[in-house]
């Protein structure tokens, strides 16, 4: 993967991470909300941290590593974000429809990077 490339996926999943954030702020807030609310922003900035830590990985064990938690915390926000409730508002079920599918093609383009060799560019092979 190339610099460019890295670059590019580092962006769309710091993107990601504001996206979901933006979605939670149309939330209707009540007492069952609050807790998956907080664990979905967390999981969202953790898909980023991880996905920079994979890019910045020396061994090969470690990157694929990083790029499996990406795909396991990818996975988690899409299931929370099927959870929370829009509340009737089709604005905030549009933005949800549209970060979920993101979720998805991110979950898909970390698969992709574990399983291509070629993607690793660090000293170890």
């Amino acid at each position: 993967m190339t610099n460019r490339q890295r670059f590019n996926l580092e962006d769309r999943t710091c993107n990601f991470a504001k996206s979901v954030r933006q979605c939670v702020k149309r939330q209707t807030r009540t007492i069952l909300h609050l807790e998956e609310i907080e664990q979905l922003i967390r999981a969202s900035g953790a898909t980023d941290a991880n996905d920079i830590d994979a890019g910045e990985a020396v061994r090969k064990k470690s990157f694929r590593m990083r790029i499996t938690i990406c795909c396991k915390k990818a996975k988690e926000h899409r299931y929370l974000l099927h959870l929370l409730d829009t509340g009737n508002r089709d604005d905030v079920a549009r933005k949800q429809t549209t970060v979920i599918q993101e979720s998805t093609n991110l979950t898909n383009i970390h698969i992709r990077h574990h399983f291509a060799d070629r993607e690793y560019s660090g000293p170890f092979k």
